[in-house]
């Protein structure tokens, strides 16, 4: 019975170590991966932040060129308006006189 029960130990004992084993070969290649994913999505944060930059100098420029054309575009609108004013009051004018004329 003492032989049987030594025996017994000895596998729980066994098994229990290729357990424990087995439990931090895992562990391991667990952190290892683990580490291999944190570096890869470092890396990914990385180059989708410097796509991001430039994907947002590429907004801010065409941006401030849209402004500019805008602002040229307002201008040119306003002198056009400006030339329609001054031949429109030319005109009132030049009808104004001709109507004296007839009186």
């Amino acid at each position: 019975r003492l032989s049987r029960e030594g025996r017994i130990m000895k596998q729980l004992t066994d098994h229990a170590g290729e357990l424990t084993d087995k439990w931090e070969q895992e562990t391991l290649e667990r952190q290892k991966d683990a580490e291999e994913l944190k570096a890869r999505l470092e890396h990914h944060e990385s180059h989708r932040a410097k796509a991001d930059e430039d994907f947002d100098s590429l907004i801010s420029s065409e941006l401030m060129a849209l402004k500019e054309s805008l602002q040229a575009e307002s201008s040119e609108r306003k002198e056009e308006d400006d030339e329609i004013v001054a031949a429109l009051n030319r005109y009132t004018e030049n009808l104004q006189q001709s109507l004296s004329m007839l009186d």
